[in-house]
């Protein structure tokens, strides 16, 4: 446990690994029974505290701790609690309901992982890449999908895409137009792997202006949902 603490104390991010063993220890002392060995008349300081009972020790221990958490606990709670605000995405709003609309309920889905768990989590239909599972057929697959923001070509891409048993894929307008750093797009990644394609033009503009033998059957101003 003193590891973890020091741990946390150095990285913020690393507190995660602490608080389970803090919950166990807060829980310890709640406990009459449990906490019992840790305030054994054998131990030092208890030499120290002679007058004072195991459980009036326990109680002030549990009151300290308490105070401890309030002292920065309580400024933190009002403070998220006078946050007031409200996440809207319209365009995914619109994506969602016409998927619940237009969609069968075994139609599966395929496109990038951040919008498959929001298709799960909002309309409940199959998706082909989850992005809450990590292993070796997950990322294969995952690759494959993606292969809608490589350089292949679009007869290829939908020879991969039509074998994965999925009825939609969904795109981006972002993935394909959105101008980042050199290095950052996924086509520039896909053109380590695949260097043969590397001067053929990204693949995803083409499934928003001409798709064939895609079909686009739902379309917004960030959204394109294709028919397989």
């Amino acid at each position: 446990m003193t590891g973890y603490a020091i741990m946390a104390a150095l990285i913020m991010r690393l507190k995660l690994f602490l608080t389970p063993h803090i919950c166990i220890f807060v829980g310890i002392i709640f406990s009459s029974k449990l906490a019992l060995p840790f305030f054994s008349p054998t131990l030092k300081f208890r030499s120290l505290l002679p007058y004072v009972s195991n459980n009036q020790l326990r109680y002030a221990l549990i009151v300290g701790l308490i105070a401890g958490m309030s002292y920065h606990g309580v400024s933190n709670v009002k403070h998220e609690f006078s946050r007031l605000g409200e996440y809207s995405d319209y365009a995914q709003e619109q994506l969602m309901l016409w998927i619940i609309e237009n969609t069968n309920p075994h139609d599966a889905f395929l496109g990038s992982m951040p919008t498959m768990a929001n298709v799960k989590l909002s309309t409940g239909r199959p998706i082909i890449n989850h992005p809450h599972y990590e292993h070796v057929k997950a990322r294969t697959r995952t690759k494959l999908v993606y292969s809608l923001f490589s350089r292949r070509p679009l007869t290829e891409v939908y020879s991969i895409i039509s074998q994965m048993n999925a009825t939609y894929a969904i795109v981006e307008e972002g993935w394909c137009w959105a101008k980042r750093r050199k290095g950052c797009n996924v086509y520039e990644a896909f053109d380590t792997e695949e260097p043969q394609y590397i001067t053929r033009p990204p693949t995803c503009p083409l499934l928003i202006r001409n798709p064939h033998p895609f079909k686009i059957v739902f379309k917004n101003a960030v959204y394109v949902i294709l028919k397989i």
